[in-house]
């Protein structure tokens, strides 16, 4: 991975390793400050029967807030944890946002998916809730890079829980 192909910067590191911790956890007031662009979004789900099998499968999408072409972004969506957290994360009153945090060797744009929770001395504060990836191919990439400003305004200083 290059630099140059990073579109976030951190800012600042805060994270305790559990004292005895085997697999790596962490204290729950650890952090991470980063500088980004952000766009407001609405994660959607699909569900599709299969009898034969008796399975219920879920495709994820999402799509701009408030901009005149809101288009559904394909559904290579990969949520960290979709049985616990989709219900908290879709509709109107989800407060999603996307991150772009950085273009591949494919050039593929490889984005965050964030909730905003709160602001904390005027820092507002994000968790993530998976990842998105639009194509090199995307007409939407190819848009977005033509209107970055319109979608996403001016880089922003966020903290990640």
């Amino acid at each position: 991975m290059r630099e140059e192909e990073l579109l976030i910067a951190v800012e600042k590191v805060h994270v305790n390793p559990k004292p005895g911790s085997m697999f790596g956890q962490i204290e729950p007031d650890c952090y991470i400050e980063i500088t980004c662009f952000l766009a407001r979004i609405e994660i959607d789900v699909e569900k599709k029967s299969d009898s034969d099998i008796n399975v219920v499968r879920a495709s994820y999408s999402w799509h701009w807030v408030g901009l005149k072409k809101n288009k559904k972004i394909p559904p290579e969506v990969y949520l960290d944890s979709p049985r616990d957290d989709f219900d908290s994360i879709q509709g109107e009153n989800s407060r999603m946002y996307c991150v772009p945090a950085y273009i591949d060797a494919d050039g593929n744009l490889i984005c965050l998916l964030l909730q905003w929770l709160k602001e904390v001395n005027g820092l507002k504060v994000y968790r993530r809730v998976g990842l998105t990836v639009i194509s090199y191919y995307q007409a939407d990439q190819k848009e977005l890079r033509k209107s970055w400003d319109a979608h996403f305004g001016k880089l922003q200083r966020i903290r990640l829980v």
